[in-house]
């Protein structure tokens, strides 16, 4: 039996191959091998089943070339074109499209060269795009945050300031303890937005983080009509603060207690859902100075800790204030990277074992974190950074590890841009490509994610992190008319299972558009581009390149690749 009658065997007989990868779930691996039957849409009928170089499916008719890149301003329709008159009803392959599997049915990698990490059921695995959790400012989005963590009410709610984060930083881990929802508010005001909140939880309790510095007596106030009780607690400063919330919440006293600076935010943020998960407080530290304050010893004795988890590298919490820290807790571990972006993920790598729900906050603003922390924290997901207009490879690694049901985005567009709604990875610019070609390929990139976002589909990570661009050296080649083919491509990049370029000529307005549209339109593209992750992320490396007029678009899609 052929690899193409293997998958169209219908009713209760299957091939072996397909009874036992069955078993494992894992659609990287059925997509490496071509024996899974994708969808167009969401919703749509899935297509026959494709097998690489299946005759009858894929490959070009007989005759034609699959190698040779077609320009579409060439006349007669380019090379590549088929004879006037004829037509071949076995390949949908548009005159102006190249494609090139160079993978065959009798080179396919082992199983155990696409499993990487913890891999999990698909039940397990999102295939759900991100989903928005956003307002009009920071207090509606604290709202919607609220809403989506805690539908019904809460007897408990913690407010703090929304507009310093010095006093809310340590409030995270307080209020997934006390299930308690963290509401910003204004310094002389409640925003309509929170005081429908708090009319929609109905609290007996409000308390309040922070001194009248930065919740005004007037609030403090106007929150009695909406709990019975009203506590404060507050400290001379962000650090004392931070000892008076944690002795508070954990009177007994607690095992771990976590610690990170209080001139800045990113690494509290990241260290607020990670204590919540430990049952720790967070304890805020004048981080660039020689001595613990007094009163933090004081308040470190207390809590009787034997393990202190330190947020941030040396330039953050200095060695001496380790050292400090050190002689009162015992045992020290310290989470650092070379920017918040690594240290937050190596963070949620150490204190999430997986399975774990995933929010992502923007790294450079504190306000929307600040709600998405708590919440984070009360549900047990993990918290991480990411820029404002896509997601750190490091970063989206940490991510994939935890093999999240649900990730989560914080803010509106304004403060994480729909690039990161779709999933697009932070990528790494080739060296010596034009500043257009490298916008180009971007504008690229954004358009696969944002066609799996629209058809419910999770993203495609980019190869770069690990692997450099393939695509890049082969778009160029391809422009400058010097490629023909690529029959080293499946063991010099073993991770890739389907290869497809275009390309478009002078007399295009469009080119990244029209690039695009030749792609798709090719039947396997399609199928390749709408595969669903299922238990191994799908990779894809994306190519652009002008040389003179002609511009070339390549796009390499497969699996296997460790993050």
């Amino acid at each position: 039996m052929t690899m193409r009658e293997a998958n169209n065997v219908g009713g209760k007989r299957r091939s072996p191959v397909r009874r036992i990868l069955g078993i494992f779930g894992l659609g990287a691996v059925l997509i490496s091998l071509g024996l899974v039957a994708v969808p167009t849409s969401s919703t749509a009928a899935p297509l026959p089943a494709i097998g690489l170089n299946d005759p009858g499916s894929d490959t070009p008719p007989e005759g034609s070339s699959d190698s040779e890149p077609v320009d579409v301003d060439a006349p007669d329709g380019g090379a590549g074109s088929a004879p006037e008159g004829s037509e071949d009803p076995s390949s949908d392959t548009p005159e102006e499209v190249e494609e090139q599997p160079e993978t065959t049915a009798d080179a396919i990698m082992p199983l155990s060269a696409l499993a990487f990490g913890q891999v999990a059921d698909p039940a397990s695995w999102s295939e759900r795009p991100a989903t928005r959790l956003g307002g009009e400012d920071r207090y509606a989005t604290a709202a919607a945050i609220t809403r989506q963590a805690y539908p019904s009410t809460a007897d408990t709610v913690i407010v703090a300031t929304g507009e310093l984060f010095s006093d809310s930083l340590s409030a995270a881990p307080l209020s997934a303890k006390l299930r308690a929802p963290l509401l910003p508010v204004a310094r002389n005001e409640i925003p309509a937005a929170i005081k429908s909140e708090l009319t929609r939880l109905m609290p007996s309790t409000i308390i309040i983080a922070g001194g009248p510095g930065s919740v005004s007596p007037q609030v403090e106030s106007e929150l009695r009509q909406y709990a019975a009780s009203v506590v404060r607690l507050s400290g001379s400063d962000r650090y004392t603060t931070s000892v008076e919330i944690a002795k508070f919440g954990w009177p007994e006293g607690t095992q771990n207690v976590f610690v990170a600076t209080g001139e800045g935010f990113a690494d509290a943020l990241s260290a607020g859902a990670a204590a919540a998960k430990l049952d720790a407080p967070v304890l805020l530290v004048p981080g660039s100075g020689a001595v613990l304050p007094q009163e933090l010893q004081n308040g470190l004795s207390s809590l009787g800790a034997t393990r202190a988890h330190i947020v941030g590298g040396p330039a953050t919490v200095s060695p001496s204030i380790e050292s400090a820290i050190g002689a009162l807790a015992g045992a020290v571990t310290r989470y650092s990277g070379k920017d918040r972006y690594e240290v937050s993920a190596n963070v949620s790598t150490a204190i999430f074992g997986g399975y774990a729900d995933v929010y992502w906050a923007n790294g450079l603003a504190f306000a929307d974190a600040l709600a998405g922390a708590a919440a984070a924290g009360a549900r047990g997901s993990a918290l991480l950074l990411v820029e404002s207009g896509c997601v750190p490879s490091v970063v989206y690694a940490a991510t994939d590890r935890l093999l999240p049901g649900e990730i989560l985005i914080l803010g509106g567009a304004g403060t994480l841009s729909d690039s990161v709604r779709n999933g697009n990875e932070c990528m790494i610019r080739p060296s010596g490509i034009s500043d257009s070609d490298w916008i180009s390929a971007q504008a690229l990139y954004g358009r696969v994610n944002q066609d799996r976002f629209e058809r419910g589909l999770g993203a495609l990570r980019v190869s770069d992190s690990r692997r450099g661009n393939p695509a890049q050296s082969w778009a160029a080649q391809i422009a400058q008319g010097q490629a023909r083919s690529q029959a080293s491509l499946s063991s010099a990049e073993p991770w890739v299972r389907y290869q497809v370029s275009a390309v478009t000529g002078a007399t295009t307005s469009n080119r990244v558009q029209r690039s695009y549209d030749l792609l798709r339109s090719y039947r396997a593209t399609g199928q390749w581009l709408y595969q669903p992750n299922a238990g191994v992320r799908g990779f894809v490396s994306v190519g652009y390149a002008t040389s003179g007029s002609r511009s070339s678009a390549v796009l390499f899609f497969g699996a296997g690749l460790d993050g």
